[in-house]
């Protein structure tokens, strides 16, 4: 017997051959930690509501403690709140037109934020063998449609009032990246997102629009936000360099960027000054 998404006994899975498997972690977050960076993954994306973060390159070594895992390289660290994780979505994607496979990990809610991505599938199934000792059991086709439903992304901005009301803050931050690449300076950011939150560094070398989404990269890393639902920003002049708090409608805080050492931005007090003016 099988349960549906909601919750119902159904004596047959439904299945979707090809598109993808659910597969249930089991809690021992300790072995998952030190098994991430053996993994041959090609880039890991982090996801909080309306940004996204890509790193390029194998999952960097964690320490643990009981229910967390953290990493800390330099500029760029990660803590990951591992007993909010609940299951692996296995799938394979289209990436530069070529079918690239893939794990995210999403909470018990089926929401995604953390993808594990691969070049090719030889060494993805690979790393699926090594994972299989970490799955508790696997999902049918009703978590599947749940899981893939829960992590749909809309490329748009549909809400005509959202995206009015996002244009001010959209420029203000295409100003900041686009000083920080004529400085050539790095602006920090923080991602804050309980079940994998994560900072770096990052140097823009090209900026760009697409529907909603603003993309800013440097050397295959790229950070995309969508401005139009920050819904308010926050100036935080602490110490000798200012913080800038993004929320969302509801308040949560989803991006954290603070300027870089040694660096005063005319674009980051400009936005300081329009803050306090409508404030």
């Amino acid at each position: 017997m099988h349960r549906n998404i909601a919750g119902e006994e159904t004596s047959e899975a439904v299945s979707f051959p090809g598109v993808g498997r659910v597969l249930r972690l089991r809690k021992d977050w300790e072995a998952l930690a030190a098994l991430l960076p053996e993994l041959r993954t090609s880039a890991t994306i982090y996801r909080s509501p309306h940004v996204l973060l890509c790193r390029v390159g194998r999952f960097g070594r964690l320490q643990f403690s009981p229910g967390c895992a953290h990493r800390m390289e330099g500029v760029q660290g990660d803590s990951l709140r591992m007993e909010k994780w609940s299951e692996a979505f296995w799938h394979v994607e289209e990436r530069n037109g070529e079918s690239c496979p893939c794990v995210e990990i999403a909470d018990e809610r089926g929401r995604g934020f953390l993808k594990l991505c691969y070049r090719g599938m030889e060494e993805a199934e690979e790393d699926l063998a090594l994972l299989e000792p970490l799955i508790e059991s696997e999902g049918d086709g009703w978590d599947l449609l749940h899981l893939r439903r829960a992590n749909a992304l809309d490329c748009g901005c549909l809400d005509r009032g959202l995206r009015k009301k996002g244009k001010w803050l959209w420029n203000h931050l295409e100003r900041i990246f686009q000083e920080a690449r004529e400085k050539g300076v790095a602006p920090g950011m923080i991602l804050p997102h309980d079940p994998a939150t994560t900072w770096d560094e990052l140097r823009p070398e090209e900026i760009s629009r697409h529907g909603c989404w603003m993309s800013v990269a440097q050397a295959g890393q790229c950070l995309h936000v969508r401005p139009s639902f920050f819904h308010r920003v926050q100036f935080v002049g602490h110490g000798e360099r200012p913080v800038l708090l993004f929320a969302d409608q509801h308040g949560e805080i989803v991006l954290t960027l603070i300027e870089p050492e040694g660096c005063r931005m005319d674009s980051i007090a400009a936005l300081g000054k329009e803050i306090a003016r409508r404030s």
